[in-house]
């Protein structure tokens, strides 16, 4: 079952350039509508007074406006009103929704692991230092407390090192799993001549940007769209969201 998701992805430019044949009350009909459809998920009923109440109107008022509307914006497919845009936006959200629920996975059991780490190196530190202090009974003993103590903070230092190396390395396999897919997308020829380039200047410093344009892209490619560039689609995408 999909799960619905608060949000939904708004493009200003789009919806201006879509609605400049409207009037101002026909933009707050069309507008309502929508948020109805993101907010169930669900295409809308072929049912006037039913839209007219989403629309916040009269039947006499929709009915005038009914035709301006669902014609621009809506297709009839089953006894129901389907936003091809919509439906496509909340296709596009599942996937990035699944996808960060994934790396969020990642991320607790790779936390987990390195507490764990953490906690048995602190505990066997304790446990030794425990043992030395309870058979100091000499100077040559308590010399070796004192050494053991000044070590405690080289041992910390060693433990955020291993927290910053687990961390690092979890973040360098997530950049590379990116890197796996745009070379799927894109081609061998794409990343033998600008591999390095989309490295540096994209997965590096904005992978959540590169994760959703290759969800985007799959997408497109998935329902058929012939694209001749991908990557100069790719990358107009990246630039249009920066």
């Amino acid at each position: 079952m999909k799960q619905k998701l608060p949000w939904f992805a708004f493009y200003p430019a789009d919806f201006l350039k879509d609605t400049q044949h409207l009037s101002h009350d026909e933009i707050g009909i069309y507008w309502l509508l929508l948020l109805a459809y993101y907010n169930t998920g669900k295409p809308l009923p072929n049912n006037d007074k039913a839209l007219a109440n989403i629309a916040r109107c009269t039947v006499r008022i929709w009915t005038q406006k009914r035709n301006i509307i669902l014609n621009a914006f809506f297709k009839l497919r089953s006894g129901k009103w389907h936003h091809k845009r919509a439906d496509l936006e909340m296709h596009k959200a599942q996937i990035i929704h699944k996808i960060r629920l994934k790396n969020m996975a990642k991320a607790r059991k790779a936390k987990q692991s390195i507490g764990q780490s953490i906690g048995q190196s602190i505990g066997q530190s304790i446990s030794q230092s425990i043992a030395v202090h309870s058979h100091s009974h000499s100077q040559v003993h308590k010399e070796r407390l004192n050494d053991e103590r000044l070590n405690v903070p080289a041992r910390a230092g060693a433990h955020a090192g291993v927290v910053r190396s687990s961390i690092n390395r979890f973040e360098d396999e997530n950049r590379n799993g990116l890197f796996g897919r745009l070379a799927l997308i894109l081609g061998p020829d794409e990343m033998e001549r600008a591999g390095g380039h989309w490295r540096k200047n994209w997965i590096g410093p904005h992978p959540a940007l590169v994760e959703r344009g290759l969800a985007e892209l799959e997408l497109q490619l998935k329902e058929g769209r012939t694209i001749a560039n991908r990557a100069a689609y790719l990358t107009d995408l990246l630039q249009r969201w920066l």
